[in-house]
């Protein structure tokens, strides 16, 4: 069992498929995971469970990595427990970008049909929502994270190793978005545009519900004051506006409300 718990989450589950649906039952979706680079034992301390939870889950596991399948195992509904949330300020100014972030995502479906019905404003609503990507949630706060936050630990912690891998496919799923708009292909467009949406959708989710809490944890008092400080001196190009890019999404949600094409309220909860 030891050797195990220095394997990557994505291995062990690979060996030993009937793991996956264990930890699904304790909210622990390691096998959607787009990069699954993290240790087991990673997965086991960042999640904190419950002691008594923590101690049931580990004796499964090792049950099916030495004995094999369990039998008869049934899929359990379990009720969802409250999440972690942050409470420092320097963590909460990251999950305040995650929403402004998060309304963007929820408007792309709506963007897509938007611009199949509308080939004249195509251009320049996705060369706008690309500015959004580049400077908002990559420049701006993909930066605070990576140059600051980041910072405060090990470069060889696995999880942060996910995590800026998620960045570096985003911005390359960014050029693809550009790519496909100037060769006017449409498929690519909507399926580039779909898959930036599933990334950074799981990957905020992944922040917000188990990384942001868990590193929150792991800093002291000073070093949380010291990271609100640094986020609040951070230095932006005179021609940034964060509030700019903000009115751009209300606008857009509003917008798209007006055409009616959007079924559901898109804000981000």
């Amino acid at each position: 069992m030891g050797m195990y718990l220095n394997l990557s989450i994505k291995e062990v589950i690979q060996k030993f498929p009937q793991i996956e649906k264990i930890l699904n039952e304790y909210e622990i979706a390691c096998g959607t995971c787009t990069m699954g680079l993290c240790l087991l034992k990673d997965i086991l301390e960042i999640h904190k469970l419950p002691p008594a939870e923590s101690k049931i889950l580990m004796e499964r596991i090792g049950r099916v990595i030495t004995k094999g399948p369990e039998e008869n195992l049934e899929e359990k509904k379990i009720l969802s427990r409250p999440r972690p949330n942050v409470c420092s300020p320097a963590m909460k100014i990251l999950v305040a970008e995650h929403n402004w972030i998060k309304k963007w995502l929820a408007l792309i479906p709506e963007v897509i049909t938007h611009i199949t019905l509308n080939p004249p404003e195509k251009r320049d609503l996705i060369l706008a929502g690309v500015d959004f990507i580049r400077n908002y949630a990559d420049k701006f706060h993909h930066a605070k994270e990576e140059e600051i936050l980041f910072k405060y630990f090990s470069p060889e912690l696995e999880i942060l190793k996910v995590m800026k891998e998620d960045h570096t496919t985003t911005r390359k799923l960014r050029q693809a978005i550009l790519d496909s708009l100037d060769q006017d292909d449409e498929h690519g467009l909507s399926t580039n545009l779909q898959a930036y949406q599933q990334l950074l959708s799981q990957h905020i989710k992944k922040e917000d519900e188990v990384l942001f809490p868990w590193l929150e944890k792991q800093l002291s008092p000073g070093q949380l004051s010291d990271l609100f400080s640094k986020f609040q001196e951070v230095e932006l190009p005179a021609d940034f506006h964060p509030q700019d890019y903000e009115n751009f999404i209300q606008n857009l949600e509003e917008k798209l409300k007006g055409l009616g094409l959007m079924a559901n309220t898109l804000k981000a909860r």
